[in-house]
Protein backbone atom coordinates (compact mmCIF):
# COMPACT_ATOMS: atom_id res chain seq x y z
CA UNK A 1 0.00 0.00 0.00
CA UNK A 2 1.48 3.43 -1.28
CA UNK A 3 1.14 5.66 2.08
CA UNK A 4 2.82 8.47 0.27
CA UNK A 5 -0.40 9.94 -0.55
CA UNK A 6 -2.78 10.73 2.90
CA UNK A 7 -6.25 10.70 1.26
CA UNK A 8 -6.69 7.47 1.23
CA UNK A 9 -8.64 4.86 2.56
CA UNK A 10 -6.50 2.31 4.11
CA UNK A 11 -8.09 -1.61 4.97
CA UNK A 12 -8.35 -2.92 8.39
CA UNK A 13 -5.23 -2.31 10.57
CA UNK A 14 -4.87 -2.26 14.51
CA UNK A 15 -1.61 -3.31 15.23
CA UNK A 16 0.77 -0.36 16.77
CA UNK A 17 3.36 -0.20 14.39
CA UNK A 18 1.13 -0.02 11.14
CA UNK A 19 -0.95 2.51 12.94
CA UNK A 20 2.24 4.45 13.60
CA UNK A 21 2.75 3.89 10.03
CA UNK A 22 -0.22 5.14 8.55
CA UNK A 23 0.00 8.41 11.12
CA UNK A 24 3.43 9.43 9.49
CA UNK A 25 1.82 9.52 6.29
CA UNK A 26 -1.05 11.50 7.07
CA UNK A 27 -4.04 9.70 8.76
CA UNK A 28 -5.63 12.12 11.04
CA UNK A 29 -9.21 9.57 12.17
CA UNK A 30 -9.13 5.92 12.82
CA UNK A 31 -12.48 4.38 11.52
CA UNK A 32 -14.41 1.65 13.60
CA UNK A 33 -17.08 0.00 12.51
CA UNK A 34 -19.63 -1.16 15.39
CA UNK A 35 -21.52 -3.17 13.42
CA UNK A 36 -19.38 -5.48 13.54
CA UNK A 37 -16.89 -6.90 16.54
CA UNK A 38 -17.17 -6.71 20.07
CA UNK A 39 -16.88 -4.15 22.45
CA UNK A 40 -13.77 -5.48 24.08
CA UNK A 41 -12.19 -5.72 20.90
CA UNK A 42 -13.40 -2.25 19.78
CA UNK A 43 -11.34 -1.28 23.15
CA UNK A 44 -8.61 -2.88 22.21
CA UNK A 45 -8.56 -1.18 18.94
CA UNK A 46 -8.79 2.31 20.75
CA UNK A 47 -5.82 1.71 23.40
CA UNK A 48 -3.96 0.64 20.03
CA UNK A 49 -4.37 3.80 18.69
CA UNK A 50 -3.90 5.93 21.64
CA UNK A 51 -0.91 4.07 22.13
CA UNK A 52 0.58 4.38 18.66
CA UNK A 53 -0.09 8.56 19.25
CA UNK A 54 2.01 8.11 22.17
CA UNK A 55 4.45 6.65 20.86
CA UNK A 56 4.49 8.61 17.82
CA UNK A 57 4.37 11.99 20.22
CA UNK A 58 7.74 10.83 21.69
CA UNK A 59 9.62 10.45 18.38
CA UNK A 60 9.07 13.72 17.39
CA UNK A 61 9.19 14.99 20.27
CA UNK A 62 6.33 17.69 19.94
CA UNK A 63 2.98 17.40 21.88
CA UNK A 64 0.19 14.80 21.08
CA UNK A 65 -0.58 14.23 17.84
CA UNK A 66 -3.87 14.46 16.90
CA UNK A 67 -5.82 11.61 15.67
CA UNK A 68 -9.76 11.56 16.42
CA UNK A 69 -11.33 8.34 16.15
CA UNK A 70 -14.62 7.91 14.21
CA UNK A 71 -17.42 5.61 15.11
CA UNK A 72 -19.60 3.78 12.45
CA UNK A 73 -22.34 2.62 14.91
CA UNK A 74 -26.02 1.52 14.10
CA UNK A 75 -27.74 4.52 13.18
CA UNK A 76 -31.35 3.59 13.29
CA UNK A 77 -30.82 1.46 16.22
CA UNK A 78 -28.61 4.23 18.16
CA UNK A 79 -31.35 6.75 17.30
CA UNK A 80 -34.64 4.62 18.07
CA UNK A 81 -32.47 4.04 21.43
CA UNK A 82 -32.14 7.80 22.40
CA UNK A 83 -35.57 8.57 21.39
CA UNK A 84 -37.25 5.36 23.85
CA UNK A 85 -34.80 7.51 26.48
CA UNK A 86 -35.95 10.93 26.17
CA UNK A 87 -39.49 9.99 25.91
CA UNK A 88 -39.32 8.16 29.02
CA UNK A 89 -37.66 11.08 30.27
CA UNK A 90 -39.83 13.62 29.47
CA UNK A 91 -42.32 14.10 32.10
CA UNK A 92 -46.13 13.16 32.42
CA UNK A 93 -48.41 14.59 31.93
CA UNK A 94 -47.42 16.60 28.39
CA UNK A 95 -48.65 19.31 26.45
CA UNK A 96 -50.60 18.90 23.96
CA UNK A 97 -47.84 19.67 21.23
CA UNK A 98 -45.17 17.38 22.72
CA UNK A 99 -47.54 14.89 23.10
CA UNK A 100 -48.04 15.49 19.24
CA UNK A 101 -44.44 15.33 18.56
CA UNK A 102 -44.01 12.42 20.30
CA UNK A 103 -46.57 10.68 18.32
CA UNK A 104 -45.27 11.47 15.13
CA UNK A 105 -41.88 10.39 15.16
CA UNK A 106 -42.99 6.95 17.19
CA UNK A 107 -45.02 6.73 14.06
CA UNK A 108 -42.43 7.62 11.65
CA UNK A 109 -40.27 4.86 12.95
CA UNK A 110 -43.17 2.11 13.00
CA UNK A 111 -43.82 2.73 9.52
CA UNK A 112 -40.77 3.69 8.30
CA UNK A 113 -42.08 7.12 6.66
CA UNK A 114 -39.92 9.25 4.40
CA UNK A 115 -40.65 12.01 6.12
CA UNK A 116 -42.39 14.20 8.36
CA UNK A 117 -44.69 16.90 7.27
CA UNK A 118 -45.73 20.17 9.52
CA UNK A 119 -47.53 22.70 8.87
CA UNK A 120 -46.86 25.39 11.00
CA UNK A 121 -47.27 28.78 12.32
CA UNK A 122 -44.56 29.44 14.75
CA UNK A 123 -42.20 26.45 14.15
CA UNK A 124 -42.86 25.45 17.69
CA UNK A 125 -44.11 21.47 16.62
CA UNK A 126 -41.12 21.28 14.11
CA UNK A 127 -38.60 22.29 16.87
CA UNK A 128 -40.16 19.69 19.09
CA UNK A 129 -40.09 17.02 16.16
CA UNK A 130 -36.56 17.64 15.80
CA UNK A 131 -36.09 17.38 19.53
CA UNK A 132 -36.83 13.31 19.65
CA UNK A 133 -34.78 12.93 16.57
CA UNK A 134 -36.97 11.22 13.92
CA UNK A 135 -35.06 9.10 11.44
CA UNK A 136 -36.34 11.07 8.84
CA UNK A 137 -36.16 14.29 7.39
CA UNK A 138 -38.82 17.05 8.85
CA UNK A 139 -40.74 19.53 5.91
CA UNK A 140 -41.66 21.83 7.72
CA UNK A 141 -44.36 24.43 5.53
CA UNK A 142 -44.94 27.60 6.46
CA UNK A 143 -45.91 30.81 5.00
CA UNK A 144 -43.73 33.08 7.55
CA UNK A 145 -40.30 33.91 6.37
CA UNK A 146 -39.36 33.94 10.25
CA UNK A 147 -40.27 30.86 11.18
CA UNK A 148 -38.79 28.97 8.12
CA UNK A 149 -35.49 30.99 8.77
CA UNK A 150 -35.50 29.72 12.10
CA UNK A 151 -35.98 26.30 10.86
CA UNK A 152 -32.22 26.04 9.96
CA UNK A 153 -31.50 26.03 13.20
CA UNK A 154 -32.43 22.95 14.41
CA UNK A 155 -31.42 19.78 12.99
CA UNK A 156 -33.25 17.49 10.68
CA UNK A 157 -35.56 20.75 9.42
CA UNK A 158 -36.32 21.10 6.08
CA UNK A 159 -38.29 24.19 5.88
CA UNK A 160 -40.62 25.80 2.91
CA UNK A 161 -41.56 28.70 2.72
CA UNK A 162 -45.05 28.65 1.22
CA UNK A 163 -46.21 31.38 -0.83
CA UNK A 164 -49.04 29.72 -2.65
CA UNK A 165 -52.64 31.49 -2.03
CA UNK A 166 -54.58 30.90 0.15
CA UNK A 167 -57.68 28.67 -0.88
CA UNK A 168 -61.06 29.69 0.61
CA UNK A 169 -61.65 25.97 1.89
CA UNK A 170 -59.68 25.16 4.40
CA UNK A 171 -58.89 21.53 4.03
CA UNK A 172 -57.86 22.16 0.23
CA UNK A 173 -55.45 25.06 1.88
CA UNK A 174 -54.03 22.39 3.97
CA UNK A 175 -54.27 19.79 1.60
CA UNK A 176 -52.32 22.65 -0.84
CA UNK A 177 -49.45 22.73 1.35
CA UNK A 178 -49.15 19.10 2.17
CA UNK A 179 -48.84 18.10 -2.09
CA UNK A 180 -46.21 20.98 -1.80
CA UNK A 181 -44.00 19.45 0.87
CA UNK A 182 -44.47 15.84 -1.26
CA UNK A 183 -43.40 17.53 -4.68
CA UNK A 184 -40.59 19.01 -2.74
CA UNK A 185 -39.53 15.59 -1.26
CA UNK A 186 -39.95 13.93 -4.42
CA UNK A 187 -37.93 16.72 -6.88
CA UNK A 188 -34.95 15.80 -4.02
CA UNK A 189 -35.32 12.07 -4.15
CA UNK A 190 -36.27 11.20 -0.82
CA UNK A 191 -40.16 10.38 -1.70
CA UNK A 192 -41.20 7.81 -3.90
CA UNK A 193 -44.28 6.86 -5.01
CA UNK A 194 -45.80 4.32 -2.39
CA UNK A 195 -44.07 5.39 0.73
CA UNK A 196 -45.68 6.53 4.42
CA UNK A 197 -45.69 10.06 4.90
CA UNK A 198 -46.24 11.38 8.59
CA UNK A 199 -48.55 14.73 8.53
CA UNK A 200 -48.64 16.94 11.52
CA UNK A 201 -51.27 19.73 11.05
CA UNK A 202 -53.92 21.83 13.09
CA UNK A 203 -57.63 21.74 13.59
CA UNK A 204 -57.78 25.45 12.51
CA UNK A 205 -55.61 28.51 11.69
CA UNK A 206 -53.09 29.86 13.56
CA UNK A 207 -50.85 28.63 15.97
CA UNK A 208 -51.56 26.50 19.27
CA UNK A 209 -53.68 24.23 17.39
CA UNK A 210 -51.42 21.27 16.39
CA UNK A 211 -53.53 18.37 17.12
CA UNK A 212 -53.90 16.14 14.08
CA UNK A 213 -51.61 12.99 12.79
CA UNK A 214 -52.14 11.32 9.57
CA UNK A 215 -50.54 9.10 7.65
CA UNK A 216 -50.51 9.41 3.65
CA UNK A 217 -49.56 7.40 1.01
CA UNK A 218 -47.28 9.41 -1.90
CA UNK A 219 -48.83 8.98 -5.50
Amino acid sequence: MDLTNKYFQCPASREVPKLIQMMKAGMNIARMNFSHGTYDYHQGTIDNVREAVRQLSAEYGVGEHPVGIALDTKGPEIRTTRVISWRANTPSPTDLTTTMAIAAVNASLKCMASAIVVLTTTGRTAHLISKYRPRCPIIAVSRHAQTTRQAHLWRGLLPIYFTGERAGDWPQDVDGRIQAAIDFGKARNFMRTGDSVIVVTGWRKGPGSTNTMRIVTVE
